[in-house]
């Protein structure tokens, strides 16, 4: 009997370029990545966008667009983890000292704007944009945020609407931070059952009609407890047959939309039965 092992062909496992490989116990995440002939490695990339970063950090109030791009290949390219950083705030950190929300308020504006806009308005009058774009209702937003006019208050107290190329960067700021304001009171005011439009016919009135008051009543003493208040918008339409009742919520944050829609549920359950 033949005992002789036989010499095993050793077969190399393939990496797809980018893929991430699962780290053993205690080791780091090691990214291979296929580099094309005559390109840069991504550790030699990682090298020289941290030199331009570096560089471009002294003139930041000149170069900031340049600065943000900079910072968006290395996050983007995940590059970081070429260096042995688990994060990209990690390499903002240890490698570049750029404080995370410097960095990604750079980032922002390197990825909505380009070069040439950037460096027509500069850096104060975009962060100001997107933060009026922001507060801004959404069928109101123009595509173009340097199309925005601006609403305006001088000394005296005058509003006016001046375009964006010529309201100055505090101007923008101060109008963004008034949307805000206007929007919080405006939510924080709010009435439960802001709309209320039971069908005409007497039927539906004393039928329907009383069960959706109810309804209204209800969710009105059990959504008392969520800040700032949703706004519930109650419609009933007889429509020449059985009548059909529509609800539609607004102003409510994500965070407790589960919890809503179950107090609305309940208080439906509660006044329709």
């Amino acid at each position: 009997m033949n005992t002789k092992k036989k010499k095993m062909v050793g077969v190399r496992k393939a990496v797809v370029p980018g893929q991430v490989k699962a780290p053993g116990k205690g080791k780091k995440v090691v990214v291979e990545r296929k580099v094309e002939r005559g390109g840069l490695s991504p550790l030699e990339e990682l090298e020289q966008e941290t030199r331009t970063i570096l560089r471009l950090k002294g003139e930041i109030a000149q170069k900031f667009w340049d600065l943000g791009k900079a910072m968006d290949k290395v996050l983007k390219g995940r590059l970081y983890l070429e260096k042995g950083f688990d994060t990209f705030e990690e390499y903002l950190e240890k490698e570049v000292v750029i404080g995370r929300s410097t960095a990604f308020r750079l980032i922002d504006l390197s990825r909505k704007f380009s070069r040439e806009t950037a460096y027509l308005y500069g850096q104060e009058k975009l962060l100001g944009a997107i933060a009026y774009a922001k507060a801004t209702p959404v069928q109101d937003r123009p595509i173009d945020v340097t199309r925005y006019e601006i609403e305006v208050i001088d000394k005296s107290g005058k509003v006016s609407m001046k375009p964006f190329a010529d309201a100055s960067g505090k101007e923008i700021k101060r109008a963004a931070d008034r949307l805000k304001r206007r929007q919080k009171r405006e939510l924080e005011k709010a009435p439960v059952a802001r709309l209320f439009t039971p069908a005409s016919s007497g039927k539906v009135a004393e039928g329907v009609g009383a069960k959706v008051e109810s309804f209204v009543s209800r969710a009105r003493e059990m959504l008392g407890v969520v800040k700032p208040g949703p706004v519930l918008e109650v419609s009933v339409d007889s429509g020449g047959g059985d009548p059909e009742v529509s609800l539609s919520i607004a102003g409510v944050r994500v965070s407790r939309l589960v919890e809503v829609l179950r107090i609305v549920a309940r208080a439906a359950g509660e006044a329709m039965r």
